[in-house]
């Protein structure tokens, strides 16, 4: 399981990078920024490591929903295998 550890959290990026793009600007607000691919990854990595950015935020519902559920999946992504390694 450890193995693939690395690869899920990568390709978990990159999948909520492609959700973010999908729902655009009508979901998630863009201060001075664009709904670009590169702006979405920023986004993602940043949620992902749960450090948040004051200059991208979710708007609606929808995008607050798909945000919590990438918050929540770096805490299966970390977590859960270390309460597996202490059992």
């Amino acid at each position: 399981m450890e193995k693939y550890l690395l690869q899920s959290f990568i390709l978990s990026i990159f999948f909520f990078t492609f959700i973010y793009y999908i729902i655009g600007e009508n979901h998630i607000q863009y201060e001075n920024k664009s709904n670009k691919i590169i702006n979405n990854l920023y986004f993602s990595i940043v949620t992902q490591t749960l450090l948040g950015d004051p200059e991208m935020r979710p708007k609606s519902t929808l995008a607050k929903f798909i945000v919590s559920l990438q918050a929540f999946s770096t805490f299966i992504f970390l977590y859960f295998p270390i309460y597996l390694y202490t059992k």
